[in-house]
Parts: structure tokens; C-alpha cells; sequence
């Protein structure tokens, strides 16, 4: 019970989010791997573009490579949350298609309740009963009505 309520929790989070794994796991490596990009291949860029054009256009040039890198990497992001929602709202609406009541707490107390007060020796018979009469409920709605052809 603990379990389902956590994973209700946890998909209504994705669904408002479209945060999970996944998607953390791309942010911090589109993080580190922009670090990385800005300490090693800045410097490189930089000294040897402006060796041949000058500071401004080496400056703009390294600029516009890491603003292209952050934007695949936004995008991809974009792409994950979207997806996880989706996907998210989807098992949400899954789930309220089953009947709760089948599982639901206060049904199954309110039944343990009943079999106490009736007893389990007395239900039995009520139960064989009942299943009887839906068996000859359920002989009967097979037959076609007498005088109706098909």
C-alpha cells in the first residue's frame, strides 16, 4: 500500500516535472561536458583564431560554438521532460481507468467488518446460494425466447 502510494507520488511529480533520471543524468553531463568545453577548447580556439583573425573575432567565433553546444543540449532536455510527462500522464490516466474500489482500504475494512458480524459459518451457505442462483441467472439470459426467430 505504502508502495503504491509512493509511485502515485512519484508519477504525479514526473507529471508536472518531467524530471526523472534521465533527464538529471543529461543536465549534469550537459553541465560538466560544458565545463569541460569551456576550460579546454575556449583556450584552444581562442589562441589560435586569434593568431589568424584577432581577439574579437576569435572571442565571437569560440562564443557562438559553445552557444550551439547549449542549445543541443537544452533541446535534448526539452525532449526528455516532454517525453517523461507524456508518459507520466499517460500511467496516470491508466491508472484511473481501474477501479480503485477493488483495493481501496476502507472497502476491504468495511467487508472484514460485515464477515465479522454475519460469521463465516453463515456466509458460506449465503455465498453458495447466491452463486447458485447467478449459474441458473446466467443458464436462462442463453436461450433464445420461445416464438422469436432468428
Amino acid at each position: 500500500m505504502i508502495d503504491s502510494l509512493i509511485h502515485g507520488i512519484v508519477l504525479n511529480a514526473k507529471a508536472k516535472t518531467g524530471a526523472n533520471e534521465e533527464f538529471l543524468a543529461w543536465t549534469f553531463a550537459g553541465a560538466v561536458l560544458s565545463v569541460i568545453a569551456v576550460i579546454f577548447f575556449s583556450l584552444a580556439a581562442y589562441v589560435w583564431l586569434a593568431g589568424l583573425y584577432g581577439g574579437a573575432v576569435a572571442g565571437l567565433v569560440v562564443g557562438g560554438i559553445h552557444l550551439a553546444m547549449a542549445a543541443v543540449v537544452v533541446a535534448r532536455c526539452i525532449a526528455v521532460r516532454r517525453r517523461n510527462r507524456q508518459f507520466a500522464q499517460a500511467q496516470i490516466d491508466l491508472a484511473a481507468k481501474q477501479p480503485g474500489w477493488l483495493v481501496d482500504p476502507g472497502y476491504v475494512a468495511m467487508g472484514v467488518e460485515i464477515v465479522k458480524i454475519i460469521g463465516v459459518r453463515n456466509l458460506v451457505p449465503l455465498a453458495a446460494a447466491a452463486g447458485l442462483l447467478a449459474a441458473g441467472w446466467g443458464a436462462t439470459r442463453g436461450k433464445p425466447a420461445v416464438g422469436r426467430s432468428h
